[in-house]
């Protein structure tokens, strides 16, 4: 969020404080010379959190802007895969389970693959995210053991 975007000027500092007044915690993080705010939530943060940051002139003017963040709880694994194992010049392809991830909140998931850490698929293998298929069918040259991130 940037609180820039609700006030207009130059020359402005921002604060934040919890809607109640209380101090923000260490999981808020406010830059006071651009209003950038950054949020860092664990699990104690799950659910609404409610806040209100304060812009000044420097001249005993200031308006301040309350708004709400929702923070959902992370999905969880409720499988584990086995290791799967692609043949060269061979036809490969693995539905991944439904439930394969359970969403706390009841919201809806989508499922992607990389190549862990965070690269993308080999050109032979393919992730279709509608219908939760891993398949391609690798080249001679594409052995080797591939670690996969869901």
């Amino acid at each position: 969020m940037n609180a820039a975007s609700y006030f207009a000027g130059s020359g402005l500092t921002y604060s934040i404080v919890q809607a109640n007044g209380l101090q923000v915690t260490d999981w808020v993080n406010l830059n006071p010379a651009t209003g950038m705010v950054t949020f860092t939530a664990g699990l104690s943060n799950v659910g609404w959190n409610y806040f209100q940051i304060t812009a000044s002139d420097g001249l005993g003017t200031s308006l301040m802007q309350p708004f709400g963040l929702l923070v959902n709880s992370a999905p969880v694994i409720t499988e584990n895969l086995d290791t799967l194992y692609a043949i060269e010049n061979i036809p490969f392809a693995k539905k991944l389970p439904r439930g394969l991830f359970l969403d706390p909140d009841n919201n809806p998931l989508v499922i992607t693959a990389l190549v862990s850490p965070n690269s993308p698929l080999p050109n032979w293998l393919t992730f279709d995210t509608s219908t939760n298929i891993l398949s391609g069918t690798p080249a001679s040259t594409d052995t080797g053991t591939l670690i996969l991130q869901l």
